[in-house]
């Protein structure tokens, strides 16, 4: 393997560079519960129940990636980052640390995809005694996942929440 001196200046330059983004998410313990996952450590951003990337939180912007050709341009993307952070992650995650305003979150449909979203909500909406919002929500899934690889899933989704909420509703 050729050392660092022995490349060219652009192939050390590149090789050196870091590139990263970063994620926003938010977890439910009911729905950790749900899933048998643990309650008391945060869970992995792709476990979580809502997420986003910070790029998405900027108005008119998509997916955010910073790079790092180097130590000097440290400080300014981490001023950069933090500045984001600080003035709209914490923001809209403080915003939604309760079941409802995630809920809600939820209904705005502003990060993730739909069917775990819907998933998460049948399970949040059955916890919190609103049976009579999850025919809605399961025809939903049902539209989402008609004849797709997710059907099957999706109805073992749904037959377990029917399950799991039923005994509460007898």
């Amino acid at each position: 393997m050729l050392g660092p001196d022995q490349l060219p200046k652009e192939l050390v330059f590149i090789r050196a560079r870091k590139k990263f983004t970063v994620n926003v998410a938010i977890a439910a313990k009911r729905v950790l519960h749900f899933y048998d996952e643990p309650e008391d450590k945060s869970p992995l951003h792709y476990k979580c129940h809502w997420e986003v990337r910070l790029g998405q939180l900027i108005p008119g912007n998509g997916d955010c990636w910073w790079t790092l050709p180097g130590e000097p341009s440290y400080l300014p993307v981490l001023a950069e980052v933090k500045e984001l952070v600080v003035g709209r992650a914490v923001p809209i995650v403080k915003e939604h640390l309760t079941e409802e305003r995630l809920l809600e979150l939820w209904d705005q449909n502003v990060g993730g995809f739909e069917y775990p979203t819907l998933k998460y909500k049948s399970i949040l909406l059955g916890e919190r005694g609103r049976f009579e919002e999850l025919p809605a929500i399961f025809e939903r899934i049902r539209e989402i996942c008609r004849g797709g690889l997710a059907q099957a899933g999706a109805e073992q989704h749904i037959a377990q929440v029917r399950q799991r909420f039923c005994l509460k509703v007898q």
